[in-house]
């Protein structure tokens, strides 16, 4: 998304017999100055942001703006090809469709084919202005859900766990003027020439009211009643008239505009609500259809009540919540994953492989000949694989294609007849010809690129009512939402049944991204070289010299982690509560790294509140420091500051939890040449990163106590080379 346009992904075929198809849709602000470049910038700007290519694009304006944004796609071909060309593969392009959308004030989205051919998809106006809507509420953090032990009581005297803040719905102009198009479709009124005022019950929503009136708005007043306090005051007027709710978790203001004060439901809509059924008036979004648990978030009269009276909310008015990780955080798929494969296939840190370099990766092929897979993956295709399957798709080379072997033999050991394999990368049209039924298989799956690569190649390839199934082997994705939404997308189609989907572990870890911490320690290091020293002659040497071996230990540990301070290895440790007791001998370096990563993402996923490390928009959280005492071992205390994201170890908020941390960091660093401070260095190099934060007072007597010694001892070390540059940022 750019200040001068807003994308965001769609899904759906408004004609019967096409599959569902991904639609980037575009909406281009028409305030902005648009050119052939700036036009096709905007469009590759919002490509480039997706995981997946789409299927098509889908480009939204004003009717005035839409002639010249066409007349670019048309005329110029360069640009178009250019465009074009980011998406294709063996086949040719993946989008081969591009609309063109008009907003038109009576009658709202109007879609056009930007081609003449007949038989061409199409996208449901509303089904792009709800994926639209959507995004709004999830990119702005449009909903707030009460931390544990707490409710929000509402100027109605409603309490709920919930609070919404329409007024953080849109951020830009282009994001205003989608959202303003989009409510004059649900209320009409707003484009009534003999409109006279606009009754609005918060100033967040002004602009985008304003917005939605547009210049023929000009002589409409509008006036805002503050929520409930001068409700009262306030009667049907006689000159025609709209009002606008920004946000009801009841819809108890609208109601009481029709039934008590006489107002006509077609001129009230509220902005966002809960639910659409049973309400007074317009919705333009409704929040369970975007996530149906919102609606199972349940109140306790014990609960302490937080008092809204104003549209401001933050998460520093109360000290963040620590969270000490524990048995409930263990993940249910670890165990497993510990005692069957997690040895074999858990490579070293930020091993390049598959063509990627993450600080974890698997190796399918381990994956793929592991005895407990192979009885697994034979009892699936049993019981679950449809009979018509007589093609393979093997999604990558990571061990897919031995995977892909192991389900053609156990298929022909029941059938008699072996399906064809077809490998990655050979994948088209002609492969298969005659299909009728497809399985598909991945032995390590991420979020699930390759995946819905193949998904969107088999919606091209083969009829809608081929048979088709997914199989995953071991799945690491960044979260448990990130593998629900790859799942929908594999198995709903514009058949009455779904697709199948079928995996063994599912095990999310987080992000699995070096750039927060090992990438940043790199760019820490070649600012440490080129850094300069302001002190005396005798200490700038002995800094200079630490300084110098700390650059080095970093970039010795492009691998790993940083040493201890006799340039040794971390200890590997030998058992703690997250390790199954079958799993014998000393985990890696990597194994460990992954079990505390699957760890903290499933406490950042734990449905207890009070145990979650998640924070709301009331409360933050952060990892209790506890976590570095009870999990003492310098190799578990290196991967929590590694794999926990920044805001969790943010404890410059709380003096009291600021405090607590200081003092863990005094002991690791006194201990630093004891086992116990082994992972001094990886401290020191969070706090010098901005990755762990202690409040500015602490930071200081924590360096004001470190500092004189390291400077006394004979030989300079790594530690004192990272903490003085900690102390020019105190």
């Amino acid at each position: 998304m750019t200040r001068k346009s807003f994308s965001f992904v769609a899904s759906g075929n408004a004609l019967v017999g096409f599959p569902l198809m991904d639609w980037l849709c575009v909406h281009f602000d028409e305030h902005a100055q648009w050119s052939e470049g700036s036009f096709f910038d905007a469009l590759t700007q919002a490509l480039q942001g997706l995981p997946v290519m789409p299927d098509a694009v889908l480009v939204m304006a004003d009717g005035g703006l839409i002639p010249d944004l066409l007349g670019y796609w048309t005329d110029d071909s360069i640009g178009r090809g250019i465009f074009l060309h980011r998406g294709e593969n063996a086949e040719g392009p993946v989008i081969k469709h591009c609309l063109f959308g008009s907003w038109d004030a009576a009658s709202g989205l109007i879609v056009h084919s930007a081609s003449t051919a007949s038989g061409a998809p199409e996208l449901d106006a509303a089904a792009a202005i709800n994926a639209g809507l959507r995004a709004l509420v999830e990119r702005n953090q449009v909903v707030q859900v009460a931390p544990a032990g707490h409710t929000f009581r509402h100027p109605s005297g409603t309490t709920n766990k919930i609070f919404i803040q329409a007024r953080e719905l849109v951020t830009g102009d282009a994001e205003l003027g989608f959202a303003a198009r989009a409510l004059i479709r649900v209320l009409p009124a707003l484009n009534d020439p003999d409109l006279r005022v606009v009754y609005i019950d918060s100033m967040g929503i002004y602009s985008l009211v304003r917005a939605a009136l547009g210049p023929r708005g000009e002589k409409v007043r509008i006036e805002s009643f503050r929520s409930y306090s001068e409700l009262s005051t306030l009667s049907k007027p006689v000159e025609r008239y709209a009002v606008v709710i920004s946000a009801s978790t009841s819809g108890g203001m609208a109601r009481e505009f029709t039934e008590r004060m006489g107002f006509e439901q077609d001129r009230v809509a509220t902005v966002i609500d809960m639910v659409r059924e049973d309400r007074h008036g317009a919705i333009l979004i409704a929040l369970s259809e975007f996530d149906p648990t919102l609606l199972d978030v349940d109140t306790n009269e014990a609960d302490v009540q937080i008092e809204l009276v104003g549209e401001h909310f933050s998460s520093k008015s109360k000290p963040p919540r620590m969270v000490t990780l524990g048995l409930p955080h263990l993940p249910k798929a670890l165990p497993s994953y510990l005692k069957t494969v997690g040895r074999a296939a858990t490579l070293d840190l930020l091993k390049p492989h598959a063509g990627q370099s993450r600080p974890i990766s698997l190796d399918g092929e381990a994956v793929a000949s592991s005895d407990d897979f192979k009885r697994w993956i034979r009892e699936e295709v049993t019981w679950n694989l449809p009979v018509s399957i007589d093609h393979l798709i093997a999604a990558d080379t990571n061990g897919s294609v031995s995977m892909a072997n192991t389900v053609a033999d156990t298929i022909n050991a029941l059938t008699g007849k072996r399906p064809v394999v077809i490998e990655a990368g050979s994948l088209t049209r002609a492969s298969l010809g005659g299909a009728c039924g497809v399985a598909v298989v991945q032995a390590v799956v991420g979020d699930g690129a390759f995946l819905r690569e193949v998904s969107r190649h088999l919606r091209d390839y083969i009829d809608t009512d081929c048979p088709r199934h997914f199989i995953c082997a071991v799945c690491c994705p960044s979260s448990i939402d990130s593998r629900e939404r790859l799942k929908q997308f594999l198995v709903r189609n514009p058949t009455a049944r779904l697709y199948g989907f079928s995996s063994w572990i599912d095990l999310p870890i987080g992000a699995n991204s070096a750039e927060d911490s090992w990438e940043r320690y790199r760019e820490i290091a070649s600012q440490i070289e080129m850094a300069k020293i302001d002190l005396p002659p005798p200490q700038k040497a002995i800094v200079r010299k630490a300084a110098d071996r700390a650059v080095a230990h970093i970039q010795a540990s492009t691998g790993g982690f940083l040493p201890k301070l006799d340039g040794s290895g971390l200890d590997q440790t030998e058992g703690f509560v997250f390790l199954t007791k079958g799993f014998r001998g000393l985990p890696s370096e990597s194994l460990t790294f992954l079990i505390i990563s699957a760890v903290l993402q499933s406490a950042r996923e734990l449905k207890d509140a009070e145990r979650q490390l998640k924070p709301t928009g009331y409360e933050s959280v952060v990892l209790a420091p506890e976590n570095f005492q009870r999990f003492n071992d310098n190799i578990l205390q290196v991967c929590l500051l590694r794999a926990a994201l920044p805001s969790e170890m943010d404890y410059s908020s709380s003096a009291e939890v600021s405090l607590l941390m200081k003092e863990v960091l005094q002991k690791i660093f006194a201990r630093r040449h004891l086992t116990f401070g082994g992972a001094a260095l990886e401290f020191a190099a969070a706090l010098l990163s901005g990755r762990m934060k202690l409040a500015p007072v602490h930071l200081k007597q924590l360096l004001e106590s470190t500092l004189p010694e390291l400077l006394d001892e004979a030989e300079p070390s790594a530690l004192l080379g990272l903490l003085h540059f900690v102390e020019r940022r105190v």
